[in-house]
């Protein structure tokens, strides 16, 4: 999934709700977002393919 961000990771999972799981605990020990918003969340969940 390319969100045009710089970030290079690439997820999957078996769902959208699952992925959204992976990618938030992505951004919370990689990018040290405590919290991911749900406007962030969101723009993630509509650009997975």
């Amino acid at each position: 999934m390319d969100v045009g961000a710089s970030c290079k990771g690439h997820f999957a999972a078996e769902n959208t709700e699952d992925l959204l799981k992976v990618v938030s605990e992505h951004l919370q020990t990689v990018h040290k977002i405590k919290l991911p918003s749900r406007t962030i969340m969101n723009y993630v969940g509509k650009k997975t393919k």
